[in-house]
C-alpha cells in the first residue's frame, strides 16, 4: 500500500503513554497537491454519539465557520448524521452516497467509535472505495500506539481506532489529539487551542498552507477589531453628550434590529419562495414530495406562493389519501384482502409484500418461485392468494402460511398477464398475452371455458364485478364481458390517452377505476358506461395496478418505470370524501337554494325546495329541522336565507309570489313575523344592515327594495326604484350608510340608505359587453372596495369612494359568478358559479390563490364563517360541502397524504440551508 501523506504522513516514533498531542497535522500540508473538491462534501465526520456528540456537532460547525468568505454560507460542506441509527438498509445507502460525495474522512478515533458498528462500517467503506491518504484522525479518547517494527499500530494497546484500519498503513499516521476538549468552552472557536486544532483540520480540506487560511481569518479577526476600537472612540465622543446621543444610539440600535429582522425575513421570503417553485414543479409526477415541500415553505414562511402551492397540491390530490413508499424496489401489481385489512403488492424482486392498512406499514413478504407475478387475486375468504406469473403460470399461495400450494399451473402459451376470481363463487380468470382469457375453477383447477379477445386483444389486466356477471378487461381499451355468455357488453369505455393496463370494480359494482400507461386513473360509471369525475393524478409513471378496498372508501394505485430504479410510491385514493379538507354534512332530499353562517361560526342553516330549515351544528354534525308549514301561511320553499350580524335573526326568504319573508329567533327557532308581503316575485336576494336593524330585500324579476325594520318587519317608507331593471344580488356597506345593488343590466347601484337616493350614476356597465348581466355584489370589511361578478365570468374591483375601476381579476370561471364572499379581514375572496367552481382569491396580491374544488354546480352559493375558518357551498343534488380554510389543517392533510417526512437527501437538494428537522411532526425523521 502507498505511504499515506496528508494528515497519515511519515512521522518518527513516539512514546505512546505521552500525554501531550502529537505532532500537529497540517504541518506539511502547504506542500501537497490541493484538493479537487469534486464532491459534495468537503469531509464525512464518523463519530460514536456516546462520547462525542457535544463534539462533532461543535467541529462541524467550526469547520463551517472558519476563513468564510462573507459571501457565502459556510466555508465547507461537512456532512454529518445526527440522527439515531438504525440497522434498516435504506439508513446505509444513504451514508454510503454521502461517503462516496466525500473528498476527506475524518474520524473521530476514541474506544467507543472503535466498537461501533457503524463507524466500522464507514471506515471500511472509505478505505476500500477512497483514497486512505483522505482518512483525518482526531483522537477524542483512548489511546492509539503505533509499533514501527510491525509497521502497524499496536492492536493490542490501541483502543481508541476502528478494525477497518487494521493492516492498512505502512507509516505512522500522524494525528490531532482532542482529549482535553470536553467542556463547551474547550470546543469554542474563542479557545485558541480548538481554533489553531481547526485550522490544522481545514488546512486539509482546503488544500491550502495553514498560514495563508489563518492568516484569512486573522484579518477578518483585525478588521472586527478596528471596528470595535473605532466604535468605543466614537462611544466616547458621544459620552459628552449623553443625554442628545442617547437617543440617537437607542434609535440606532432599533434600526439596526429592524434591518436585522428585514435581512432574516427577506432570507425566510426567498426560501419560501424556492421551495414553493420547487413543489410547483412536482406537482405532475411527485405529489407527495410537492406536498412536503409546500408544507415546510409555509412554516418557513407563510408567502401567497407558498399557500398556492400547497391549496393547489391539496387539490391535486383532492381523493388522494395517503402514499405507501416502498424503499426496496418497484412495486407491480396490487391486490386488497376481503377484509381489507391487507394489500398484497408484487414486486420486481420475485417477493410479495404484504402492507398492513392500519398503520400502512409492510408486515411480511412472500417470496416467490422463481416467476414474477404480473397480476394477484385474493380469494373471497382471503386465505388464498393467487399470482399470475411472467412464466406463462399462476401460482396458488397459502397467506396465513407464506408458502406455496402445489406447484404452479402451467396454463397460457404465453406470459399471464392478469388473473382475478369471481367473488361469488370459485371461478378464476387468468388472461395471457396469447389473447385469451381462461376461466378455471380455484378448488379443482379444472378448466371451465375461455374468453377470446381477438387478433391483437391482448388483456393486461381482468376483473369480476361484485355480482360476478360482468369481466372487465384491460388493452387498448376497457372492454366489458358477459360471463355467462362470454360475448361482450356495450361499447368500448374510450377515455385515457395511451394504452389501459390495470381495471378493477367496486365493492358495489357501480364504479369501474382504470389504470394506463398516460400517468392517470379514471373512474366510470358501469350503467351509464361514462366517465365520473375527473382523471386522478400523482403518478410519476404508468399506472401498472389499481385495487379497491373492500368497504370501497379507498382505491390503491401504483406505477412502474422501466428505467428508473427508484423506490415507487403506491397513492391511496379516498373514495368518499369530496375533497382532501372538506366533509359532506350530509346529502339533503331536495334542491338546497341558500345557505348561511351564523356569527359565530357553529350553525349553517340550510334551506331549499322543501318547505323547511335546517339547523347543521358543523362541528357535531348533529341537525334540526323548521317547518314553514301550518304556521301562519305555508311557505312552499326557501330561495334566500341570511342571518343578523348580531346573531339574533335569521331572515328566511321564499320563491313565491306575495309573501315571502319570515323572519325567525335564531337561537329559540321560533317565528318572530307572519309571512312578509312583498312585490311580485320569489325573493331574489336578502341583506342585513350591520347594526342588525335593516332588512333589505329584492324579488327577482322585479327592479325595487324593500327596507324592513327587524325584528318587526315593518316596511320602512317607499321601495327604492331601480329603472325597470331586474335586481340580481344586495349588499351594505361596512358602514351601513350605503347599500349597493347589482342588477341585469350590468350596473351596480349605489344607494344612501338615510335619504333613500342614489349616491351616483350607475356604476359597471359602460366597461361590460353587450348583454353581460351583474350577478353577484360585495363589499370589502374595510369599505375601500366593492366587487361584483359578472354573468360573463369575471370579477371586477371598483374603488371607494371614487367608484373607479381599481382591477379586474383574471378567473377560471366559464359560466356566472353568482357568488362574491370577503373573509372577515378582508384578505380572501371566495368566488363561486353556476357551474361549480369555488376559487380562492389573495387580495394583497389580487391573484387566484386556488380552486378549493368543483361541485356538479352551486344553486345554494357559498358562505363564509364569521371567523373566515370555515367555508359552506351546497348544490342541487342536496349535498352541504364544508371547507377548512384553516392553514395548520392543511398542512396536517399534506403531511397525511405524504405519509412520511422529506428524506435527508431531499433536505440536502431542496430544504433550507439549516440542519435537517421534521416537517411532520408525526411521522418519523426521514433518512
Amino acid at each position: 500500500m502507498r505511504p499515506v501523506r496528508s494528515w497519515i504522513s511519515a512521522s518518527r516514533s513516539r512514546p505512546a503513554a505521552s500525554a501531550s498531542p502529537i505532532t500537529r497535522i497540517g504541518e506539511e500540508t502547504a506542500n501537497q497537491t490541493p484538493r479537487t473538491g469534486s464532491g459534495s462534501y468537503a469531509a464525512f465526520i464518523s463519530y460514536s454519539r456516546a462520547v462525542d456528540g457535544k463534539l462533532a456537532p461543535a467541529l462541524q460547525s467550526a469547520l463551517h465557520q472558519f476563513a468564510k468568505p462573507w459571501y457565502r454560507l459556510r466555508a465547507v460542506r461537512v456532512f454529518r448524521d445526527d440522527a439515531s441509527l438504525s440497522t434498516n438498509p435504506g439508513l446505509w445507502s444513504s451514508i454510503q452516497t454521502a461517503l462516496a460525495a466525500s473528498d476527506f474522512f475524518i474520524l473521530l478515533a476514541s474506544p467507543e467509535s472503535a466498537r461501533s458498528e457503524w463507524v466500522n462500517k464507514e471506515t471500511g467503506y472509505w478505505v476500500a472505495n477512497k483514497p486512505v491518504a483522505h482518512v483525518l484522525i482526531v483522537l477524542t479518547a483512548g489511546e492509539i500506539v503505533w509499533e514501527q517494527e510491525s509497521g502497524d499500530f499496536d492492536w493490542q494497546r490501541t483502543t481508541a481506532l476502528s478494525p477497518s484500519l487494521q493492516g492498512k498503513l505502512v507509516e505512522e499516521p500522524r494525528y490531532l489529539d482532542l482529549r482535553w476538549a470536553r467542556t463547551e468552552q474547550h470546543v469554542s472557536l474563542r479557545d485558541g487551542r480548538f481554533r489553531d486544532s481547526v485550522a490544522d483540520i481545514a488546512t486539509a480540506l482546503h488544500g491550502r498552507p495553514k498560514d495563508e487560511l489563518v492568516g484569512d481569518d486573522v484579518r477578518q479577526h483585525r478588521r472586527a477589531l478596528r471596528l470595535a476600537r473605532s466604535a468605543v472612540a466614537v462611544l466616547a465622543t458621544l459620552a459628552l453628550l449623553a443625554a442628545t446621543l442617547a437617543v440617537t444610539a437607542v434609535a440606532q440600535r432599533n434600526e439596526a434590529r429592524k434591518e436585522r429582522n428585514i435581512a432574516n425575513d427577506r432570507a425566510r421570503l426567498a426560501t419560501s419562495r424556492q421551495l414553493s417553485t420547487e413543489a410547483a414543479s412536482r406537482l405532475g409526477d411527485r405529489l407527495d414530495l410537492a406536498l412536503l415541500l409546500s408544507v415546510q415553505a409555509l412554516r418557513t414562511r407563510d408567502t401567497f406562493e407558498a399557500r398556492s402551492a400547497l391549496l393547489t397540491g391539496l387539490e391535486k390530490g383532492t381523493r388522494l389519501a395517503a402514499v405507501l413508499q416502498d424503499d426496496s424496489g418497484t412495486v407491480g401489481p396490487l391486490a386488497f384482502s376481503p377484509n381489507g385489512e391487507t394489500l398484497a403488492a408484487a414486486k420486481l424482486d420475485n417477493s410479495i409484500s404484504l402492507w398492513d392498512m392500519k398503520t400502512r406499514q409492510p408486515k411480511a413478504s412472500l417470496i416467490g418461485n422463481g416467476a414474477n407475478a404480473s397480476s394477484l387475486a385474493f380469494s373471497r375468504d382471503g386465505k388464498i392468494l393467487i399470482s399470475g406469473n411472467q412464466d406463462s403460470t399462476t401460482t396458488i399461495w397459502d397467506v396465513g402460511r407464506a408458502h406455496l400450494l402445489g406447484a404452479p399451473l402451467a396454463s397460457h402459451s404465453k406470459p399471464v398477464s392478469a388473473v382475478a376470481v369471481n367473488p361469488r363463487n370459485s371461478l378464476v380468470a387468468s388472461a395471457g398475452s396469447d389473447g385469451t382469457v381462461l376461466l378455471k375453477d380455484l378448488h379443482t383447477r379444472r378448466s371451465l371455458g375461455q374468453l377470446n379477445l381477438g387478433p391483437g386483444g391482448n388483456a393486461s389486466s381482468v376483473a369480476f364485478s361484485p355480482s360476478g356477471r360482468l369481466l372487465a378487461t384491460a388493452a387498448d381499451d376497457v372492454l366489458l364481458w358477459d360471463t355467462r355468455t362470454h360475448q361482450r357488453v356495450g361499447a368500448p369505455l374510450v377515455g385515457h390517452r395511451a394504452s389501459v393496463n390495470t381495471v378493477a370494480f367496486s365493492p358495489d359494482g357501480k364504479t369501474l377505476a382504470s389504470g394506463s400507461s398516460d400517468k392517470t386513473v379514471l373512474l366510470w360509471d358501469t350503467r351509464t358506461h361514462q366517465r365520473v369525475g375527473a382523471p386522478l393524478v400523482g403518478h410519476r409513471a404508468s399506472v401498472n395496478t389499481v385495487a379497491f378496498s373492500p368497504d370501497g372508501k379507498t382505491l390503491a394505485s401504483s406505477d412502474y418505470d422501466s428505467s428508473s430504479t427508484t423506490a415507487t410510491s403506491i397513492l391511496l385514493w379516498n373514495m368518499k370524501a369530496f375533497n382532501s379538507f372538506s366533509r359532506t354534512l350530509v346529502r339533503h332530499h331536495s334542491r338546497i337554494n341558500s345557505l348561511a353562517f351564523n356569527p359565530t361560526g357553529d350553525t349553517l342553516a340550510v334551506g331549499g325546495d322543501a318547505d323547511s330549515v335546517v339547523f347543521w351544528n358543523v362541528h357535531t354534525g348533529q341537525s334540526s329541522e323548521v317547518a314553514l308549514r301550518g304556521r301562519f301561511n305555508h311557505m312552499p320553499a326557501v330561495s334566500k336565507l341570511a342571518f343578523s350580524p348580531d346573531a339574533r335573526v335569521l331572515a328566511v326568504g321564499s320563491p313565491q309570489q306575495k309573501r315571502n319573508v319570515i323572519l325567525l329567533d335564531a337561537q329559540t327557532r321560533q317565528f318572530l313575523t307572519r309571512p312578509l308581503r312583498g312585490d311580485l316575485g320569489g325573493v331574489a336576494a336578502l341583506a342585513f344592515s350591520p347594526n342588525s336593524k335593516l332588512l333589505a330585500s329584492t324579488s327577482g324579476g322585479n327592479s325595487v327594495i324593500l327596507l324592513r325594520s327587524v325584528p318587526s318587519g315593518e316596511r320602512l317608507g317607499a321601495p327604492l326604484a331601480e329603472d325597470e331593471r331586474a335586481i340580481k344580488d344586495l349588499a351594505f356597506s361596512p358602514s351601513g350608510s350605503e347599500l349597493a345593488s347589482a342588477g341585469n343590466d350590468g350596473n351596480l347601484i349605489l344607494w344612501d340608505v338615510a335619504n333613500r337616493q342614489r349616491v351616483s350614476e350607475p356604476i359597471g356597465a359602460s366597461s361590460l359587453p353587450f348583454g353581460v348581466t351583474a350577478d353577484s355584489v360585495a363589499f370589502s370589511p374595510d369599505g375601500k372596495l366593492l366587487a361584483s361578478g359578472t354573468s360573463s365570468g369575471q370579477i371586477i374591483l371598483w374603488s371607494l369612494p371614487s367608484r373607479r375601476r381599481a382591477a379586474e381579476l383574471t378567473t377560471n370561471h366559464h359560466s356566472s359568478v353568482n357568488d362574491l364572499t370577503f373573509n372577515r379581514d378582508g384578505k380572501t375572496l371566495v368566488s363561486s358559479d353556476a357551474s361549480g367552481s369555488v376559487q380562492l382569491w389573495d387580495m394583497e396580491r389580487r391573484q387566484l390563490l386556488g380552486e378549493v374544488g368543483r361541485l356538479s354546480d352551486l344553486s345554494g352559493g357559498v358562505a363564509f364563517s364569521a371567523d373566515g375558518q370555515l367555508l359552506a357551498s351546497a348544490d342541487s343534488q342536496g349535498r352541504v360541502i364544508v371547507w377548512n380554510m384553516s392553514s395548520s389543517l392543511w398542512q396536517q392533510r399534506a403531511c397525511e397524504i405524504a405519509n412520511r417526512n422529506l428524506t435527508r437527501l431531499e433536505w440536502a437538494q431542496f430544504g433550507p440551508a439549516s440542519p435537517y428537522q421534521r416537517t411532520c411532526p408525526q411521522f418519523p425523521a426521514g433518512r
